[in-house]
């Protein structure tokens, strides 16, 4: 499903960021953290890219406004995974962004986001 596509996986929670871990690498993607913190993914992005990103909202030490623009910017697709709305500063420009309940079957969260990436990759050639 992701052919090896590089996927960002940000989740404070170990055992969502598990999960999340875990649905990535059986859809055949290749897990890039997971990060529990804006502050370490930023980090990381600076000498990195990805593919697509699957974010939590509420970070240990922030939202993720910072993160999920940095991505935005660059192109990378992102969808959102959270028992939280997204801040209004990404819902107020953004307001297609997908956003999924932390009950959500992992599947749907995935799907969505190879969806998103696949788009991308057409659009780009």
């Amino acid at each position: 499903m992701f052919n090896k596509h590089s996927i960002l996986v940000v989740e404070d929670n170990p055992m969502v960021a598990w999960d999340l871990t875990l649905a990535v690498e059986d859809a055949d993607g290749v897990v890039m953290g997971p990060f529990d913190t804006v502050a370490g993914a930023l980090s990381y992005l600076e000498g990195h890219s990805v593919s697509g990103a699957i974010l939590d909202v509420e970070l240990k030490d922030r939202n993720v406004t910072p993160l999920a623009e940095e991505l935005l910017r660059q192109g990378t697709p992102i969808v959102f995974q959270s028992g939280q709305k997204l801040p209004d500063a990404l819902s107020g420009h953004q307001p297609d962004l997908p956003i999924f309940s932390k009950l959500v079957d992992r599947r749907l969260l995935v799907e969505k986001l190879q969806s998103l990436i696949q788009a991308s990759d057409a659009a780009k050639h």
